[in-house]
């Protein structure tokens, strides 16, 4: 297998993160799952990932309420390609 790809999958429900994991993990992907929009947004400041997953209907904060988080696009990709 080429590169594997870090993928974050922000959503409430632990099933769809767990879905991600048995098809892309299982193919030596990494996965990071998040289910609360809050630590979601505290992650993506620490961490770089290639692709993220993110559900539009979450309490406390919903996806687009996380995608206005400006530090939500100041991360890196891992070719330190900037995504804002």
């Amino acid at each position: 297998m080429s590169d594997k790809i870090k993928i974050f999958v922000i959503d409430d429900q632990r099933i769809i993160g767990d879905l991600f994991d048995i098809t892309l993990g299982y193919r030596g992907h990494e996965i990071t799952l998040i289910q609360n929009p809050l630590e979601a947004i505290e992650t993506i400041k620490n961490n770089s990932f290639d692709i993220v997953f993110l559900d539009i209907l979450m309490p406390e904060k919903n996806g687009v309420e996380v995608l206005e988080v400006k530090s939500f696009f100041s991360c890196k990709s891992k070719n330190g390609t900037s995504l804002q």
